[in-house]
């Protein structure tokens, strides 16, 4: 089991990789990471970066420790995104991760009227299971943009947010929520490009279908 120190670095870790692979700019984007061990802390659930911080520059000490209700314990100013990470975290126990960007190219998608609904690439199928859906317009930052995911977390473990970029979750660890990601980002940028050459055919649909199958094995579900 991971320490509270252990998760630090490797929040930032993840914060200066999202950055690096330019997935979000400036103060854009937050990560989280939910805390183990909560019968020695209580009430101390998760670690999130601060707000209006570059996430390439953060340091360990830079993250804010949240409680169960999302208010701040000790110093610091949480994401304003915090809402979005709490009601996560409350809706779905089995995550210990959360990573909301800005990829360009995934954004671009998700303020089409389509998202990333085209089945052109098999790697998305392998990833995910199907294109990630995409949640209603909410306004960043307000409680409705929790609203606008809570139907859809079960369904994938990657959602775009109309106009306003993609949220990941992970079971795993900060980076394989980060990795889904910068996964995702690298299917939209195909996609995009692959569209300036010509028109974007589905992928037959009994190869999707033994993608699926291929995937579910592998994972254990079957």
């Amino acid at each position: 089991m991971a320490t509270e120190q252990e998760l630090r670095n490797e929040v930032v870790r993840a914060s200066r990789h999202l950055y690096r692979r330019g997935l979000l700019c400036a103060y854009e984007g937050n990560v989280s990471v939910r805390l183990p061990g909560q019968d020695e802390a209580p009430g101390h659930t998760l670690l999130m970066t601060p707000t209006r911080r570059c996430k390439g520059e953060l340091l360990p000490k830079d993250l804010v420790l949240l409680g169960a209700e999302g208010q701040v314990i000790g110093k610091g100013q949480a994401s304003t995104e915090s809402p979005l990470h709490v009601g996560i975290y409350q809706h779905m126990p089995s995550v210990c991760a959360v990573v909301h960007a800005h990829a360009p190219y995934t954004t671009a998608f998700a303020c089409t009227a389509g998202g990333l609904q085209h089945m052109v690439q098999p790697e998305l199928l392998v990833l995910l299971g199907g294109s990630p859906p995409m949640a209603p317009y909410a306004p960043p930052g307000s409680s409705r943009l929790f609203d606008s995911v809570k139907d859809l977390l079960q369904q994938s473990q990657v959602i775009l947010l109309e106009r306003h970029g993609v949220v990941a979750t992970s079971t795993r660890s900060v980076m394989d929520a980060v990795y889904l990601v910068e996964q995702v980002e690298q299917v939209a940028r195909i996609s995009w490009l692959a569209s300036r050459l010509g028109s974007l055919p589905a992928l037959d649909p009994d190869e999707q279908a033994a993608l699926v199958r291929g995937r579910i094995q592998a994972d254990g579900l079957a």
